[in-house]
């Protein structure tokens, strides 16, 4: 599973760390990364009966989203923003649907464009800074 640390104290090296399925204690001795754990960290995660069982750092530069993916959500369906929620963007993703239906439409242009801009690399990234995957 993948999380972010919430929080860490370096003294007694112990953290919490918040997953989609909920927030997990952690100390130091199930950390399996020669990179220090720090506040905002990126992490994989393994569980067994709520308790976390190890914990390493997450390398972010490894591209995740797919920019075929986010290429033919921007064109088809950029209207409503999808392929910004695709990417992490949530904000823009609701404003482009917000602004397409305030329009009555001609916002479509926006997420269409877009669409467009992945095809030239004009985004090349998703919202944790990653790169896309060809």
């Amino acid at each position: 599973m993948r999380g972010v640390i919430a929080k860490y104290d370096t003294e007694s090296k112990s953290g919490v760390l918040v997953s989609g399925s909920g927030k997990f204690k952690f100390d130091i001795s199930i950390w399996n990364s020669s990179r220090k754990p720090e506040e905002g960290m990126d992490v994989q995660f393994h569980q067994l009966n709520g308790k976390i069982t190890t914990l390493a750092f997450l390398d972010m530069s490894k591209a995740v989203k797919s920019k075929k993916i986010a290429v033919l959500l921007g064109i088809f369906l950029g209207w409503a923003g999808v392929h910004r929620f695709y990417l992490g963007f949530y904000k823009l993703g609701i404003a482009q649907a917000i602004l397409t239906v305030v329009t009555k439409g001609a916002g479509a242009v926006w997420g269409f464009t877009e669409g467009f801009l992945l095809v030239r690399d004009a985004i090349y990234k998703d919202a944790k800074g990653r790169p896309l995957k060809d």
